[in-house]
């Protein structure tokens, strides 16, 4: 559901809004945030496109960070 809203902080409120979705919805492959990135730019005026942008920013490198690191396949090679 679209809200309008006055925003002392739309940077905050944007990202707020956008990891309520997330765990609402249990998004979590790259498509999936891609597809939430893109509803928001839809539902929102063309003013707001680069907060929404910057948050989203925010939003996946907080995600990729807390992700769990795979381990390196760079041991070794025995020739």
């Amino acid at each position: 559901i679209a809200v309008v809203k006055d925003s002392n902080d739309p940077y905050e409120d944007f990202r707020r809004s956008m990891l309520q979705m997330i765990m609402e919805k249990e998004i979590y492959s790259n498509d999936d945030l891609k597809e939430l990135l893109n509803c928001f730019l839809q539902l929102n005026s063309p003013s707001n496109h680069d907060v929404i942008v910057q948050a989203f920013t925010g939003v996946w490198n907080e995600a990729v960070s807390k992700s769990p690191k795979k381990p390196c396949d760079d041991q070794s090679h025995e020739s």
